[in-house]
């Protein structure tokens, strides 16, 4: 086989995988980007509306932390935007629950 021979036969297709490899990145660059513009879309619900708007927005929130287009970066982010933005309305995670028999002097000694 010439020298000719083979760049004719090698040159289409190191081309076609070129282009293929392009298609293939082309493609999960559009993912990304559509993956982000839903990951702010769930962030806007989440920070105001109704209540039930709110609630869409959160569960929105993380089910998009979960996907595998999403890098751990963006896992991390949504992972503390859920946590800031849900703050106020859910109350400190460390503060104690109010205990629910009361204080020893409602309760009295037990006798």
């Amino acid at each position: 086989m010439s020298v000719t021979t083979w760049l004719t036969m090698v040159a289409p297709t190191i081309a076609l995988g070129i282009g293929v490899a392009t298609i293939v990145q082309r493609n999960r660059a559009d993912r990304r980007a559509e993956w982000w513009r839903r990951a702010q879309w769930s962030m806007d619900l989440a920070m105001g509306g109704a209540s039930v708007r709110r609630v869409v927005g959160f569960a929105m929130a993380a089910r998009l932390q979960h996907s595998v287009l999403a890098g751990a970066e963006e896992r991390a982010f949504l992972s503390q935007f859920s946590d800031i933005a849900a703050a106020p309305l859910v109350g400190d995670p460390h503060d104690d629950p109010p205990d629910e028999r009361g204080t020893e002097e409602e309760v009295g000694d037990g006798h």
